[in-house]
């Protein structure tokens, strides 16, 4: 059903191309709902370095 709805979903969130968002666990998330890239850390990770990765520019990518 989830994937049905993604499918047919005619929009996205603009928070992967505008927002860095990074938990109280210092981890880096596409936004607050998603689930944590597990090679980024905010201790450890430039949040530049993060937006601009391949992992992120994929994604971007799917998103268009």
């Amino acid at each position: 059903m989830i994937k049905e709805f993604a499918m047919d979903n005619k929009t996205y969130c603009p928070a992967a191309f505008t927002e860095i968002y990074v938990d109280n666990a210092q981890r880096y998330k596409l936004c607050c709902y998603s689930s944590p890239l597990k090679d980024f850390k905010g201790n450890e990770t430039l949040p530049f370095e993060y937006f601009l990765s391949k992992e992120m520019e994929e994604i971007r990518n799917k998103m268009m």
